[in-house]
Formats: C-alpha cells, sequence, structure tokens
C-alpha cells in the first residue's frame, strides 16, 4: 500500500494524540497512579524490488588443464551473456571457485579427472526479468543455479506507515486498560521505538507460460512495535 508524504504527517497526528507528544519524559509515577507497560504493532505492505541468485558452471576434464579453460570459457559466456540481459558487472561478484580430483562414472567405466566448480552471486534490479534472465543463462550454459532469493529490507516509507500504525495500536490498548479499571490516561512516562523489519518471504512462484520461466516475487509485509509505559490515574 503506497501512501501519499502528505497524508503521513496526518496520519501521525491522528495515531499520536496531544497528550502523547507533551506529557512524554522519563519522570516516575505519583503515589496515587498506576503504571502499565504496552507495545503496540504496526505492519504496511511493500513491494519487493531486489532479488539475489546463484548461478555457475560445473565442468569436467581429464586432466586439471583443460577442465580449468573448459570453465573459464564457460563462465565467459555466462558473464556476456548477464551484460545483453541488462545487468551490470558491479551485480555480478563471484562467490565460490574450486578445483578437485574427483572419480565420473560413465557408461559403466570409472574416468579419473578434475572438476572446476565456478558459481557468480547476480542481484537483480528489475526482478520482473527475473525469468527471463534464468531462461538465458541455462541456455548460455549455466549447469547450477540456486534461488532467487528475494530481500526482506523495510524501506523508509513501509517503515514509517507501520510506525504510525504501532503507535495507534499502543493508544488503543493503553486507554483500554484504563477504562477497564475505572481511570484515565494522565501522561506518557517513556517511549521505547522498535526497528522496522520484513517478514521473510515464501519460497517464489515459478510458472511456465509459451516457453519462459515466470518468478511472482509477490510483497513484504513491514512490521513495527512500539512501546510505552502510560500513567493511569483516577
Amino acid at each position: 500500500m503506497e501512501i501519499a508524504p502528505k497524508y503521513l504527517a496526518a496520519l501521525g497526528l491522528l495515531a499520536v494524540s496531544p497528550w502523547l507528544i507533551a506529557s512524554a519524559s522519563q519522570d516516575r509515577a505519583s503515589d496515587n497512579s498506576t503504571m502499565v507497560s504496552i507495545t503496540g504493532q504496526g505492519t504496511a505492505r511493500q513491494d519487493t524490488r531486489l532479488a539475489i541468485m546463484q548461478a555457475g558452471v560445473t565442468s569436467f576434464a581429464t586432466s586439471a588443464g583443460r577442465a580449468w579453460r573448459q570453465n573459464s570459457d564457460a563462465m565467459a559466456r555466462l558473464r556476456a551473456e548477464l551484460r545483453r540481459q541488462g545487468i551490470p558487472d558491479k551485480d555480478v561478484r563471484s562467490t565460490s571457485l574450486a578445483l578437485s580430483e574427483r572419480t565420473k562414472h560413465e557408461d559403466g567405466d570409472d574416468i579419473k579427472g578434475f572438476e572446476v566448480r565456478h558459481n557468480v552471486t547476480v542481484v537483480f534490479q528489475d526482478i520482473n526479468r527475473t525469468g527471463a534472465v534464468l531462461d538465458a543463462l541455462v541456455a548460455a550454459g549455466a549447469n547450477q543455479i540456486m534461488g532467487p532469493n528475494f530481500s526482506s529490507e523495510a524501506n523508509d516509507r513501509a517503515q514509517q506507515v507501520a510506525r504510525v500504525a504501532a503507535i495507534r495500536d499502543a493508544n488503543l490498548r493503553a486507554q483500554f486498560y484504563a477504562r477497564s479499571f475505572g481511570l484515565r490516561i494522565k501522561r506518557v512516562v517513556s517511549i521505547r521505538d522498535g526497528n522496522g523489519y520484513a517478514s521473510a518471504q515464501p519460497s517464489p512462484m515459478v510458472r511456465y507460460e509459451g516457453g519462459g520461466t515466470h518468478i511472482s516475487a509477490g510483497e513484504d509485509t513491514v512490521r513495527v512495535a512500539v512501546s510505552g509505559e502510560y500513567e493511569l490515574v483516577r
């Protein structure tokens, strides 16, 4: 949900009533009052804007040098394809490169040789093209793909909307307790703000249409907690 900046300030004024703004302090309650600690919860939605995946090539040959050259050539094609797909070099990073001796079983024979594994981490700024890029990487020779995983960082706008909702929730809870005990809220003694975070995403939905891969990233839910200590009096 997207809220224009000019409405955020108005929401804040509705959520934070005048007595809350004016009376928040570290002073303790008097002897004839009651203290209650309340934590309000607020949520907001944000579009997923970043995807991260790993792609690479595993090569095998009977000599280490040949396996290394084959892998280097394959990775060069992979990186060239990423550039053609509009992904800049700064969004591609080598994350693992390994050469190991191994035995390959093929047609009933044991072939001794060497295996090279090289993987890169790719950051997608335009997640709507994730499926198309994955298809292009496979066509270019990638035989290892892990992901994509979607970022879960809360953006500033979503945190602000969720924080307003958390303050309103804390106020409503405090008013409920005050009424239940025949009291009223005198002031807020202290406020503690919790950082916002985006909830973990479920696995991306993958479907195949028209011979291509389509990945649905969905939305993140941003959650914020705000705690307040309220002084209640008769």
